[in-house]
This record gives structure tokens, sequence and C-alpha cells, in this order.
């Protein structure tokens, strides 16, 4: 057993380059300070001592030697910490002067402080009914821990910010006997009690209800944003004003742009002058509103929306009300486009967090995109509710960029039904709580009214369609070979462009083949779908764009990739039928700019070999498909003009039938009473299954611009070496804050997602450990050319995989 160490003489961590001494006191004051006030209100004085004591137990003999480099591993400190911290809490509570009821209320509080202590560098878990967090820990580790820690070093250190506190090892003892009794009690029915007397005091149960259920992430939140921030000398980093008025000024000139390109490639011109008028509309009707927190911009699919959003985010940081921009979308196809547009519209350098980690991280450290703290972010669904429903300590570091910041909810009707109205309910608490504003901006948007607790303010104006296209179901269903054919005869009959979208990947590349195979004409077939390289998929994208204009014969076969975020016009579209929201999504891509007569967008089932019908497993809730079958079915065709009422009566219709706010208040219920296990972890899609990050090398000149500068700058000689520096540690700790981003960010144009079992047949992970390891691509040739890693995904395996 090493030499136990005074406690004022304990590091935090090893000393820095200069020799300057990390002393954990230091820490653990600043992590107080940051957590709370000892000179504060009874909450604040609790969350003072967390962060006093949070790291406390690393005063421990054992970690003290190998933070001095003398062995490999320290001892867990968590269990003793969250034991010191509510043995201190219950006796500072008893110095307090406080009645019953406040009493009751700040011993409950001190219950989610000791999880947050024993988790905070771990997993988020639940107030147990039956004992403390640390009851897990062995005795013997008790009392090698306490023999092992200079104990009456730490209470002198509580003491010097607490005078009246009477703390010793032998009260602390005999208190780790006592307490789980007491526990127990707190748990089962004191908590009730606390529930109870705010309902008792709110204006509204469900609001109190959501507060609670929070409680245990908003203590983390707290104290893992106190501690990371100060170990790795982290900064907030904001949209300033005089850079979002250089964005503005650059949104302004490339909108008159790209007005000016569309009316010359043969956009309708009204169109292109309704499209410049509603922004400036929107922005008027936000600068009326400015300080609500919910906003709706519900416009047809091609009118704007992205760009519209952009430029209201940019006015709330010119105007001081929010301090940076963040970007939601459901898919990384999507993420990658517009992340792309809105640093190139806006002139401002954007991150784009994926799933990517720098890795081999050390226990104070933290993933520099875990922050968050950027001007402008984009991120997916998925990171984003890893941030408000967070599984780990880690992800709640992302909450504090999400204060005063203006969130853009991209295309929200595709997070799954079941978990629509708990995502507004928790979205509804953290605006408040966090000062932030929500965007939703969509051309279907689902009913709000259920799951959010605040005003909604709708900014977009009556806009009359423009009668670009109309919905057509063909009531018998279609195999491979039919759609193939009903593409071909479309392109031969109208000398012009055909969309097919498939539900699932494997559909779109049987169509694809089937149609290669088969057309004779001279025609450019393309496929699409996310399991292509971000360069790849842009290329393919950009070709398509340019045979459009040169007016060439186009079938684009593709996923539901085409539904958003994507700037292409077909005269003809055929998809598999979906629900009506997706369908009414996939039809702002006919005609979109307003270029020819009516378009047609053909709705059709669709088997597969055998009569297998794939819709089942991307659109897994049977009232959604029941509506949408039972709507089309009725009208037989929808234009442009019927496609909101028919949206409305769909939602309404949905709803009623099951608005899953019944699953909603069991879930808020169950983590009100300390069980955060009911929230953590949901996602944002059913069956969101874990995807593997393979790497594909690719040449450098495949790459964008700004792509290939980067290139440059880390890895010259090509994707190889980009690999090689990923898995060099010295490299990658000699990078600072924005230059670890930048690498991410070109990491990831040389990544694909795919499925365990497709990893598992065409790469090998990088090490064995952790769940976000970076995969190779064993044979460079198993990537196509036409269709990236698509071809790879097996009938039988979409049916419990999601891809799109």
């Amino acid at each position: 057993m090493p030499v136990v160490i005074a406690f004022d003489q304990c590091l935090a961590r090893p000393n820095d380059e200069e020799k300057k001494e990390n002393l954990l006191r230091d820490h653990l004051v600043a992590v107080a300070k940051a957590c709370g006030s000892k000179d504060g209100s009874y909450r604040q004085g609790i969350a003072f001592l967390a962060g006093l004591l949070h790291d406390a137990a690393k005063a421990h003999a054992g970690w003290q030697d190998y933070i001095r480099g003398n062995c490999k591993k320290g001892p867990p400190h968590a269990p003793l910490g969250s034991a010191i911290f509510a043995y201190c809490a219950e006796s500072l509570i008893d110095t307090w002067e406080l009645n019953r009821k406040k009493r009751l209320i700040i011993l409950d509080r001190a219950l989610d402080w000791s999880r947050a202590v024993y988790d905070h560098h771990g997993k988020l878990g639940d107030l147990d009914e039956d004992e403390p967090p640390w009851e897990g820990a062995k005795l013997r580790y008790f009392n090698e821990a306490i023999n092992a820690c200079d104990m009456e070093g730490i209470f002198s250190f509580v003491r010097s910010y607490f005078p009246d506190v009477g703390l010793t090892t032998d009260g602390f003892q005999i208190f780790l006997q006592k307490f789980p009794t007491q526990w127990r009690k707190r748990v089962l029915r004191d908590r009730m009690k606390c529930l109870n007397q705010k309902k008792a005091g709110e204006a509204s149960d469900v609001v109190s209800l959501a507060q609670a259920a929070w409680s245990i992430p908003k203590a983390m939140a707290q104290l893992v944003g106190a501690d990371r921030y100060h170990a790795g000398c982290l900064q907030e980093t904001f949209l300033e004003r005089a850079e979002a008025v250089s964005g503005q000024e650059a949104l302004t000139k490339d909108c008159e742009r790209k007005g000016k390109v569309a009316i010359a490639d043969g956009s309708d011109s009204a169109l292109v002058g309704l499209r410049q008028s509603i922004q400036q509309k929107v922005l008027e009707t936000y600068r009326d509103h400015s300080q609500e927190r919910f906003y709706t911009l519900c416009l047809p699919t091609g009118y704007g929306k992205t760009l519209s959003a952009l430029r209201i985010g940019l006015d709330a940081c010119v105007s001081g009300r929010c301090r940076r921009i963040l970007y939601v979308a459901p898919y990384l196809s999507i993420l990658s486009q517009n992340t792309g547009e809105i640093s190139e519209t806006t002139g401002i350098e954007v991150l784009q967090h994926h799933q990517l980690s720098l890795a081999d991280l050390d226990d104070d450290q933290v993933e520099v995109t875990e922050t968050w703290q950027t001007p402008i972010l984009t991120t997916t669904f998925n990171q984003f509710f890893r941030a408000i429903f967070p599984r780990s300590a880690q992800q709640t570091l992302r909450l504090k960029a999400l204060e005063q910041a203006f969130v853009v909810v991209d295309e929200p009707q595709i997070i799954d039904v079941g978990h629509w109205n708990i995502f507004l309910r928790i979205l509804s608490l953290l605006a408040k709580q966090l000062n932030f504003q929500v965007l939703f901006t969509t051309a279907t948007l689902p009913p709000l009214n259920k799951g959010l607790l605040y005003p909604i303010i709708k900014l977009a104006p009556v806009v009359k369609p423009f009668g670009r296209f109309e919905i057509f179901l063909e009531r018998e269903a279609l195999d491979v070979e039919r759609v193939a054919k009903r593409a071909i005869e479309a392109v031969r009959n109208q000398r012009g462009s055909v969309a097919v979208v498939m539900n699932t990947v494997r559909d779109a590349v049987e169509v694809y083949r089937q149609i290669e195979a088969t057309a004779i004409d001279e025609m450019e077939i393309y496929c699409l779908t996310s399991l292509m390289l971000p360069a790849h998929k842009a290329s393919i994208i950009q070709s398509i764009q340019d045979d459009l204009k040169r007016q060439k014969r186009v079938i684009a076969v593709c996923t539901q990739i085409l539904e958003a975020g994507v700037d292409l016009s077909f005269q003809t579209i055929l998809r598999a039928l979906p629900i009506l929201p997706s369908a009414a999504q996939v039809a702002g891509r006919a005609n979109r700019h307003g270029e020819k007569h009516r378009s047609q967008v053909i709705v059709f089932p669709f088997r597969r070999e055998g009569g297998q019908d794939s819709r089942i497993w991307i659109y897994r809730d049977e009232t959604l498909r029941k509506q949408t079958d039972r709507i089309l079915k009725e009208a037989g065709s929808l234009k442009e003009e019927e496609l909101g009422d028919a949206l409305e009566k769909y939602y309404r219709c949905c709803w009623d039938e099951n608005s899953n706010t019944a699953l909603m208040t069991k879930k808020i219920d169950e983590a009100s009473r300390g069980k955060w296990s009911a929230l953590s972890g949901i996602e944002p899609f059913i069956a969101d299954y874990p995807k593997k990050s393979v790497f594909v090398d690719q040449p450098i000149q495949d790459l964008s611009d700004k792509m290939q500068h980067l290139m440059v700058q880390f890895a010259p000689e090509g994707g190889l070496q980009l690999l090689e520096r990923y898995n060099e540690k010295w490299f990658r700790r000699e990078l600072d804050f924005w230059d670890q981003k930048r690498f991410l960010a070109l990491l990831q144009q040389f990544i694909v997602q795919v499925s365990p079992k497709v990893a598992d047949e065409i790469a090998a992970p990088l090490s064995d450990e952790g769940e976000n390891v970076l995969w190779e691509l064993l044979n460079v040739e198993d990537y196509h050319s036409d269709t990236g890693l698509a071809y790879l995904v097996s009938p039988s395996e979409e049916q419990h995989c999601q891809i799109f």
C-alpha cells in the first residue's frame, strides 16, 4: 500500500509541461464554484458541496500513485466519493434552520447529487429503492479506501467552507452502516411527499412532473460541465454579433445569386420571387415574437425553409437573444449536404458532430466534439436525442451548449410517433431551463399540442400552392421488374427525368440493377443511398443536377435520402408506398421549381419476390400505415393544392387513434420517482440499431476543395496516412481544439456507416476497445463506384435494421 499523502498535497491530474502542480483541492474548488455557491440558496449550497467532493476520493494513496506515473491504473474513486458527499451533505443540512417541508426537499435533492457524484464518469443510474449507489462496493473496499485517504484532511477542507459542520472519520463509518435504512425511506416515501409538495406549488402537475423527471441528469450536467471544462481548460465559443452580421450579408447575396441562376435554368420567376418574399415575411414575424421559445416554419417542399431558418437563427444571434445556432437533421446524408450549404452560404465555419471519437481519453479528458462549443453546429437526431435523453455523464456535457442556442429541428415528422410527445415534453422543460429557442421546419408537421408546454408561434405566411404535382395511387402491387419497366417507359414517353424511391437499400439496389440490365436507350442511370462516401453522394447529386440541366434522360434510383435536403427536380416520381408524410416530402422533388406543367408522383405497393412487403420494416407503426392507405384509397389522387388538408386529416386520425400520451405520462412519472432509465437512451427512430464506422480510402481529388485543403494540412500523402494519423496518439494530442474538430470533420469524409453484419464481412476494427471504434475496409475494391457498399445489404438483414 502506497504511503498516504496529505490532502493538501494531492494532485487532481499529472503536472503540466510548465511543471505547475494541478492540486486536487484547486480543481475541487473550481468545480464547486461552477456548480453552486456556498453563500447562495440551500440548493446552491448542496450543489457547491457536490462539486467540492466529487473527486475527493482521488486523495486515495493508490490513485495518487497512478497520477504520479508509478502504476498503470488507479482504484475506483466514485463509491467513496459519493459516500463522502452524502455524509457531508447530511451533516451540513443538520446545521441549517429549515422547516420540515424545506428540509425534506433539500434532503431529496442530495439523493440526486449523490447519484451524480457516483456516476460522473460513467452511465447515469437510477435511485435504487433498496440501497445507495455505493452499497455495491464491498466492505473491504471502504475499509482500505478510508485507510488510504487523508480523511481528516478532506473533512478539514469541507469545514473551511462550512465551519459549522461536524465531520469525523468515526462518524463517517457509523454513517455508512446506518444510512442504507434512511436511503430506502427517502426514495420510497419522502420522494413522493416532495413530488406532492411540488405539484401543490405549481400551476400544472405536468410541469412539476417533467421537472422532477429531469432532476438526475440536471445535477449530472452541472457537475460534468464544471468538471470537464476545468480539467480540460475548455472555453465556451459563441457566434459573435459581428460574425452573425457578416453571415447575414453573405446569405442575402447568395440567395440573390441563386435566384438569378434558377430563373436562367428555367425556374418559374414567380416562384423564385415568392421564396424571397417568404424569407422576409418569416423574419419580420420572428422579430415581432423574438422572446418566445417555440416556432414553426411549415412550408411546401422547395420553398426555401432551410435558408429561411438559417436567416432567423443569424438574426437571433445578431440581436443577442441567442448565442449559437444548432441545426438538427434526421440522417447523415441530409446533414452532410446542409452542413456544406450553411458554411458556404454564410462563410462561417460549421462543426458537424458525428459518432467518431479520437478515443483513448484519460479519465478527466473530454472529446472536443462532445462539448458542442462552436458558433454553428450541425448534428443528427440521434446525437440530439442523446443530449436530452442522456445515457452517460459525458453526453450531458452537450447541454451547456444549448444555453441560449437557436435550435433548428429539420423534418421532425421523421421522429418515431411513439417518442414524439416525450421528445416535445422534455424539450419544453429544457428550453425554459436553458433559455433556448426551437424552430420546427417541415412541410408536414405532426401535432405539437399534446407534448409542448408553451405557446407556438407560426412564422410561415399562408402560401397558395403552385400546383406543381399530383400524387396518384397505383392500386396493383409492383415487383422489381415492373418498377424498372415503369421507370424506363416514363423516361421514353416523356423524354424526361424519373426518380424511383424505394423503402429499403436492398430494394433500391435491385431496381437499379434491373434498370441497368434492361434499358437499351441512351439514358443516365444513378443509384443513391446512405451507404456511400459523402463525396461520392455529393458527386452523384451534382451529376444528376448537371444532366437535368442539359435535359438528358435521367433515372435516379434511391431511398428516402431524396425526401429531405436534396435539391433535385424530376418530371415523374415512382414511390414505393410509404406513409403519407413521406409521400408528401418526396413529391416536393417533382417539378420542384415550377419548371414544367404538373408532374406525376405515382405511389405503388411494392412486393419482393415471394410477395414480401418490405414497407413494414421501415414504417413499423400500423396506425400510420392504415391511415395512409385509407386516405390515399379514398382520394385516388391528391393535387399539391389538396395535400395540406389530407395531411391535416392524416395526423388528426393518427393522433385520435393513438397519441401515445399514456406512454409519455408513464415514462415521465417513473423518471420523476428517480428511475431515469425510463427516459435514458430514448432514440428518435424505432429499432435504431447500432452501426459501425468503416474507413474507405478514396482519391484526394474526389473531395471538396475545402477537404482537399485539410488533407494537405493533416495527411498530404492520402487517405491511408490520415488513418495512420488517427491511430497515432502523439499526433492527435498535438492538435489544438479547432484542429481536432477539423481533423474529425475530414475523417468523416472517409466513413460509411454500415450494420455490424456488413462490417464483419468486409472490414476489421482498428482496436477492440469501445463501441465507436473505427473499422478499416480490407479490400478497397469492395466499395463499388455505382452503389458504394449498398449492394452488401441482405434482404434478411433489413428486417432487423432500418437502413436508408
